[in-house]
């Protein structure tokens, strides 16, 4: 408040704004207002998800440590993490990678990627919608496989389950299913995990960048590895 307030001062101060009509210190103020925020948004563009990575955690947490530190943009993050996975773990296909907001409709595919007669959705925020999604893939031949936040694999199960969809879908938590390529790549052993994390992370915002005009949703290089 205070720093709003000496502004106020100043753009009060500047010499010829009184006498200016109303409908024109408007045209001032708009002005000012957008100039503003743009450079809230430079600001924020800059900033990414900071996250300190404890290697005495299983994988799985050091995965949900990074969606809980992109807040309102797990969605996102999630879904680029799943996608930097795939990247990592099979380097000799081409792995889709599109714009969060970009919907399957628009592209005419099955899903968020697909891996040979495999469909990944993925969601922070399970419902019936995306359920109708994967029968529609398993109708079509598709194996579909739905990630989601550990938080929400009982619930997605159990929602699969009323819609009838246990069978043919299968339900797996984001954590797990990124946190596993991790130890694979590093042999189940420790002494590699530092160097795959980074590994997975350089990925990731790579593909980011590639698709995202929001800069926020890089990871920032975890300081302590």
């Amino acid at each position: 408040m205070p720093a709003a307030e000496g502004l106020v001062a100043q753009i009060n101060a500047v010499e010829g704004l009184s006498e200016l009509t109303d409908e024109e210190r408007y045209e001032v103020i708009e002005a000012l207002q957008a100039w503003l925020v743009e450079r809230a948004k430079d600001y924020f563009s800059r900033q990414r998800i900071g996250v300190e990575i404890n290697l005495s955690k299983p994988t799985s947490q050091i995965v949900g440590d990074i969606l809980n530190a992109a807040g309102l943009k797990s969605g996102a993050v999630a879904q680029h993490l799943v996608g930097a996975k795939l990247a990592v773990r099979f380097p000799d296909l081409d792995v889709a990678n599109h714009s969060y907001t970009t919907a399957d409709q628009q592209l005419g595919r099955p899903g968020d990627f697909v891996v040979r007669d495999t469909v990944f959705h993925v969601t922070v925020a399970p419902m019936p919608p995306v359920l109708d999604k994967c029968l529609e893939n398993f109708r079509n031949g598709y194996r579909p496989l739905l990630l989601v936040p550990d938080s929400r694999l009982e619930a997605a199960r159990q929602m699969a389950e009323s819609a009838g969809a246990q069978e043919g879908v299968s339900i797996l938590a984001i954590e797990s299913f990124v946190g596993q390529n991790i130890d694979e790549l590093g042999s189940f052993g420790k002494e590699n995990l530092a160097e795959n994390i980074i590994g997975l992370i350089e990925t990731y915002n790579e593909r980011v960048g590639a698709v995202e005009s929001d800069r926020s949703l890089l990871i920032a290089p975890p300081a302590n590895l």
